[in-house]
């Protein structure tokens, strides 16, 4: 819309809202937890898993800001009128913010430095029934200096507790570091931590710590030359999917050619 901003519809794919924040670590090729490996980490996702319209702000002074809302939370393409929207169900629509700021001030020696920050609210709708809003946020920071990437960043889930969730909140961390060796070659590697907190029951209470803590390392490496790239990614997860008798290694290797 020119000076006024920008609008998008999105059908789900989470391209939109806090899920574009899911994890902006510096990376030669992917996420710590996307190389080829099932972690199981709870990443943030929002309003940008439903069908929902975002609203982005130009950006002023180094600042843009957006705003997104699903009006069914949990749904995706809904064409053809395949979703009911009449029907209240615990949660219905949900709301996204997000803030991006490179406060370079005009300096060389800010210019590669990003702060962004996200949240999200789901209300609930039945107040007579158990559970509570649900809420996520993200809150980072990146920055670059000469061929160096570095990154940091922290994520929460309040769950809205029921009866049937014995699990209140999440919480995560993750940071990266990044080398542009050359025009043609990167280095990285990526951390990302998740953990369970706060138990409704006596079986996540007795729980070892093991089983209450996901952590995923990636070494990554890549290549291009002309149309060719080439990526390697050497990832150990311990206790995925918040298991501790489920650590794995994994070696993924991507080649692509372009004509």
């Amino acid at each position: 819309m020119g000076g006024l901003g920008h609008l998008n519809i999105d059908q789900g794919d989470s391209g939109n809202g806090i899920a574009a924040m899911d994890d902006l670590m510096p990376t030669a090729w992917e996420e710590a937890w996307g190389a080829g490996l099932s972690t199981g980490v709870k990443t943030v996702v929002g309003a940008g898993g439903a069908m929902n319209l975002m609203y982005t702000t130009p950006t002023i002074l180094g600042t843009t800001i957006t705003a997104t809302k699903a009006w069914n939370m949990g749904t995706t393409d809904t064409a053809d009128l395949a979703t009911g929207g009449e029907v209240i169900a615990d949660y219905n629509y949900g709301y996204d913010g997000t803030i991006t700021i490179n406060p370079s001030f005009g300096t060389e020696a800010l210019s590669g430095l990003k702060i962004f920050a996200g949240g999200h609210s789901k209300p609930h709708q039945q107040r007579a029934a158990t559970g509570h809003d649900v809420y996520q946020g993200i809150a980072g920071i990146t920055m670059d200096i000469g061929p160096i990437s570095l990154g940091a960043a922290r994520s929460g889930h309040i769950m809205g507790l029921t009866a049937t969730t014995s699990t209140s909140h999440y919480t995560g961390a993750m940071w990266g570091v990044a080398f542009n060796i050359n025009d043609d070659l990167s280095v990285s590697y990526g951390f990302h931590n998740s953990r369970k907190a706060g138990y409704e029951n006596a079986s996540e209470h007795a729980a070892t710590e093991a089983n209450r803590r996901i952590e995923v390392e990636s070494y990554q490496i890549a290549y291009s030359m002309g149309g060719a790239s080439i990526r390697l990614a050497e990832t150990q997860g311990e206790n995925l999917h918040f298991s501790s008798t489920n650590d794995k290694d994994t070696t993924t290797l991507s080649v692509s050619l372009a004509f």
